[in-house]
């Protein structure tokens, strides 16, 4: 499984995320959902981040399973 981390990593990178407030994934209707975390949340942003990439990196979705073959 494959995980976009740009964001997050922009945000343990100490850059300004808000370029990203206008992605389609925050847009909700007329308005926006985007909201920044605060700047001292590094550190569990961190762990939630690693703890995440761990548990999918061995991920293999069932119909591949099913097919015969593992990618």
């Amino acid at each position: 499984m494959i995980i976009n981390t740009e964001i997050v990593d922009a945000y343990l990178n100490g850059e300004d995320i808000s370029k990203y407030s206008s992605l389609f994934i925050y847009r909700q209707v007329d308005r926006s959902i985007f909201q920044e975390p605060e700047k001292d949340k590094v550190e569990v942003v961190s762990k939630i981040k690693d703890e995440i990439l761990h548990h999918v990196n061995d991920f293999v979705p069932c119909n591949k399973k099913k097919l015969g073959y593992v990618v």
